[in-house]
Formats: structure tokens, C-alpha cells, sequence
């Protein structure tokens, strides 16, 4: 008895998130001063991919995406960047809300999954904030249905069969797997996460040799990417600091 009555509050409170989410959607087609959107993140996405063999065994880069859906116009923003930059915790995930409403009407509702949780009190203590109400609703974990889910298969849909060995091709890949509205992109740089000094001081962690041993199957036109990245640890005595190197023999140096 117990487990159904359990099942049943569980289905009403389903429910109960859809329709709230749909009542706020059409609220705010109506109300200048009524935004809606729903924010969730992507998968992460390696690069460079390609069929070899030896790719399969070596440590990859991520491409992070941080999807928001305004549910009054259906238009999606994607907030990217890779692991070079920054990780994809909570505040990236923040920064990156923080800057989507940035010029928001005076009462902003937002939905999520229930993993997300966020500290948005540098919203509220901007100087030109225009918002009076910020209401952060969370749908059922496991029953989200959030808009940017479908975003997300278009992407993942898109990719297949690609060769990706740079995030600008993600990126590309990103805003031309949706035609109608398109999918807007926003690289999100170092400098635009709040509070960044912990990014500056770790630094991105993959050993060099991992990206050494690809180049041979990355397309020469990339390498210049791969050479310019810096894979430090920020420690003194690590081997495995700086960016990568190119012996005149076409060797690599580590």
C-alpha cells in the first residue's frame, strides 16, 4: 500500500513540474516582464576524433556546453568551451546563467534537473540589475524532459560519422545541426567565469605524449592548435609542462 501511494505522489509531482513549466511558458508570451528558460549541460564531447586505433587508447580533450532554451521564443543559446579553459562545475555552469541574464526582465524563472544547484548572488548584486524576482524551479529527477535534451540529440545526431579534431569544428557542428530557429553560439573565454583564479592556477592536466602520439592523424592545418597548447599542472618540478614542440627531424619533443 505504501509503495503505491509512494508511486502515485511521485507521478502527481511529475505533473505538477510539467504544468508549472508550461503555465510560466505561456505566461511569458504574454508579459514583457515575465522570461522563462530552462538550462541543462551537454555531454561531454572529445576531440580530435577519428577511427585510428592508437586514438582510442590516449586521453582526449573535452568541449563543455551549457544549453539555455527560452521557452517564449524557442531560441537556444549554447554556452561552450573547452577543458583548456575551464572545468564544467558550478561555477562554470553560474558564470554561464549569470551571463544569460544578464539584461533580463524585472521576474526571471528558470528550470533545471535536479543535479544542478547554483549560487546566483552575484546576479542580484550587479549595479544595473533589472531583476526584482529570480525563481529557480527543478523538474523530477528522471522525468525532466527539458527542452535542451532534444537540443542536444540534434547535436549528437549531427556529429556522427564527422571527423572532429579542434572545438572550432565542434562548434561549427553545433550551430549547423539546427536550421530552424538555428542555435545560438557563445564562446565563453577564461576571463568570463567569475572567479577564475583557481582555472589559472590548474591548468589543463593531459599529458603531452597522449596529443603527441595523434598528430600524425590530426591534419597539419590543426597542428598549430595542438602545438600552442599548454598541458601544465602548474607544478615546478613536472616533467610534462609547456606547449608542444616540433624537432627540426619532424620529431616531437616532450
Amino acid at each position: 500500500m505504501q509503495s503505491k501511494v509512494k508511486h502515485e505522489l511521485h507521478l502527481r509531482k511529475i505533473e505538477c513540474a510539467r504544468t508549472s513549466m508550461k503555465i510560466d511558458a505561456n505566461k511569458s508570451k504574454n508579459d514583457n516582464d515575465f522570461y522563462v528558460f530552462t538550462f541543462d549541460m551537454a555531454k561531454s564531447f572529445t576531440f580530435p576524433i577519428n577511427t585510428t586505433s592508437v586514438a582510442y587508447y590516449k586521453r582526449n580533450i573535452y568541449v563543455y556546453n551549457l544549453g539555455c532554451h527560452e521557452l517564449t521564443t524557442g531560441l537556444a543559446l549554447m554556452y561552450v568551451w573547452d577543458e583548456t579553459i575551464a572545468s564544467r562545475g558550478l561555477q562554470e555552469v553560474s558564470s554561464c546563467v549569470i551571463k544569460h541574464n544578464e539584461t533580463r526582465p524585472s521576474r526571471l524563472n528558470m528550470y533545471s534537473d535536479t543535479c544542478t544547484a547554483l549560487s546566483l548572488l552575484k546576479l542580484g548584486q550587479k549595479e544595473d540589475n533589472t531583476i526584482d524576482i529570480i525563481e529557480h524551479k527543478f523538474m523530477v529527477s528522471g522525468h525532466s524532459y527539458l527542452l535542451n535534451d532534444a537540443d542536444f540529440v540534434s547535436i549528437e545526431t549531427y556529429s556522427r560519422g564527422k571527423k572532429i579534431y579542434v572545438p572550432d569544428e565542434w562548434y561549427s557542428v553545433t550551430v549547423y545541426s539546427q536550421k530552424k530557429p538555428e542555435f545560438h553560439l557563445i564562446k565563453v573565454a577564461m576571463q568570463g567565469f567569475k572567479s577564475s583564479k583557481h582555472l589559472e592556477d590548474t591548468g589543463y592536466t593531459t599529458e603531452k605524449r597522449d596529443i603527441s602520439d595523434l598528430l600524425p592523424f590530426i591534419p597539419p592545418i590543426h597542428h598549430s592548435y595542438f602545438h600552442n597548447l599548454l598541458t601544465t599542472v602548474d607544478h615546478a618540478d613536472s616533467e610534462d609542462v609547456g606547449p608542444l614542440t616540433e624537432g627540426e627531424d619532424g620529431s616531437r619533443n616532450e
